[in-house]
């Protein structure tokens, strides 16, 4: 049976359009960084086509991720199954593979720059979805590394600079962070399918504190640009220093204390996973100021 308006309405609603437009600006923003902050890389036909393919690589991400979670969202209270009655996940396999054979054809043609990175993404997201997200912070790293790998493609072929291993330090530990928060918030649909995450291992207690550790370890690092610039240019960004402070700072204060002061349940996870999310944008933006 083909696919049905319906279904095509599903699908763009579960390719996350919000997680795609954060991509999109934090492969923008390292493009700027490696264009010596110009936007001369817009005129490169090769940066237009790796953007598309981010995006779709990313989709047919979230389109496997979804079948082989259905499962296991269906076992958590406060979820619904993403997958309903009105599309199969035949469906959903079928136009996963659509999405990758275009996705590795238009590689091939427009973008053979970047065939093993985009191939090593698509192999990743599909062995992250069947597998590895099972494993103990296997497949935390794995989402990480691959949110790193948005941010590496603009240096490695234009020009590396020293503002790409802030971006990408900030968008790896951020990413591990708020993984680590979903799988919390997901605990007894993991429990019941047999995932070892880090919260099942460890336990609730154990991974707030896991998690306010990786808040004040966030916090410290937030200094050490402002570190460098001094020793480089003997002057302090103090723009830089107040909006990642009051943007992301105060944030995660805000979270450590909310760890403590609130009985563990999904609700206090998915709170911290949507506001790790939105503090994402702005601790990168923040790092324009340097």
């Amino acid at each position: 049976m083909p696919l049905t308006k319906q279904d095509f309405l599903w699908l763009f609603k579960r390719s996350r359009p919000l997680n795609l437009l954060i991509a999109a600006s934090a492969y923008s923003l390292s493009s700027w960084f490696a264009a010596e902050k110009t936007f001369y890389f817009l005129k490169n036909p090769l940066w237009w086509w790796e953007l598309i393919l981010i995006g779709l690589i990313m989709i047919g991400g979230y389109w496997i991720n979804d079948v082989y979670d259905a499962k296991t969202d269906a076992l958590n209270p406060h979820k619904k199954n993403p997958i309903p009655i009105a599309i199969s996940a035949k469906k959903i396999f079928t136009a996963y593979w659509v999405n990758l054979i275009v996705s590795l054809g238009l590689t091939l043609l427009f973008a053979p720059t970047f065939l093993l990175w985009n191939i090593a993404a698509m192999l990743l997201l599909f062995f992250y979805s069947c597998c590895l997200k099972q494993w103990l912070i296997v497949g935390n790293v794995v989402i990480a590394l691959l949110t790193t790998w948005i941010i590496l493609l603009p240096p490695w072929w234009m020009q590396w600079s020293i503002h790409h291993v802030w971006l990408a330090f900030f968008a790896f530990f951020i990413t591990l962070l708020r993984e680590i928060a979903k799988d919390a918030e997901d605990l007894p649909g993991d429990l019941a399918t047999l995932h070892y995450t880090l919260p099942i291992a460890v336990g609730l207690h154990y991974t707030r504190r896991i998690l306010q550790g990786g808040y004040l370890f966030l916090l410290f690092m937030g200094i050490l640009p402002a570190v460098f610039q001094w020793y480089q240019y003997h002057s302090l960004p103090w723009l830089y220093l107040l909006i990642f402070y009051f943007g992301v700072g105060v944030p995660l204060i805000y979270l450590i204390r909310h760890l403590n002061t609130t009985e563990l349940s999904h609700k206090v996870f998915c709170l911290h996973s949507r506001m790790l999310k939105a503090i994402i944008p702005v601790g990168m933006l923040s790092i324009i100021l340097l």
